[in-house]
């Protein structure tokens, strides 16, 4: 019995050290192939959809993201945006819209949920509650989701070598993407989801702020 007992506990520790967004470890193969996909930002973008969490620099053309089951039977929408440098004294009013469709023809809909947030430390923040869930999403409906990251984020930091140093929360002014998940009981070709568009404003009160904004030319 106690030879279950450790086959249960080394398994449990190797979870710990899969990634927390965008599914298990890949090797250098995978890794290349994810990072020459899509196209390279252009620098002038607000926000853009990445083919990755390690390919931030690039981005899909129209910001269409394919839905397709992957290696943890599960598919991502990687957000990218450059700092945002938010000032605003109260981080809980602070609160990002993203606009989407999911573009299929399989006639049902889709669950989706808060997966990550990404700043400079790598944090992997989220709350693992119901506070998750976003949604069910439908073919061809224009969907608008809301999120406060400073709450929907503030759970424990899942990358254990930052807790010595306190990066266990979001660090909302160097905040720079949000990951959403679409989970899914097996590999197929969903569709895509086509992200229209990423709304940022301070919803509390006091001045309105919006952004981030291109580059002036």
């Amino acid at each position: 019995m106690k030879k279950y007992f450790w086959i249960i506990a080394i398994f449990a520790a190797l979870l710990l050290l899969l990634p927390a967004c965008g599914g298990n470890p890949r090797d250098d193969d995978e890794e290349e192939e994810e990072e020459t996909r899509g196209v390279p930002i252009d620098g002038t973008e607000a926000w853009w959809v990445a083919p990755s969490q390690i390919g931030r620099e690039r981005k899909y053309p129209g910001n269409r993201v394919p839905v397709i089951g992957e290696d943890d039977d599960a598919s991502y929408v990687h957000i990218f945006w450059n700092p945002h440098g938010i000032s605003i004294p109260d981080h809980n009013s602070f609160q990002v819209t993203i606009i989407l469709e999911f573009e299929s023809d399989v006639g049902f809909g889709i669950d989706t949920m808060w997966q990550c947030a990404f700043d400079p430390y790598g944090t992997w923040a989220r709350s693992s509650t119901h506070e998750d869930y976003i949604e069910m999403i439908f073919p061809y409906n224009i969907e608008e989701i809301k999120c406060l990251p400073n709450w929907i984020f503030s759970g424990s930091n899942w990358d254990e070598t930052k807790w010595g140093n306190g990066k266990t929360r979001l660090t909302m002014p160097e905040m720079t993407g949000l990951c959403i998940q679409i989970p899914m009981d097996f590999e197929f070709d969903a569709g895509e989801i086509v992200v229209h568009d990423v709304i940022f404003a301070n919803i509390g009160p006091g001045p309105v702020i919006t952004g981030p904004h291109p580059p002036a030319n």
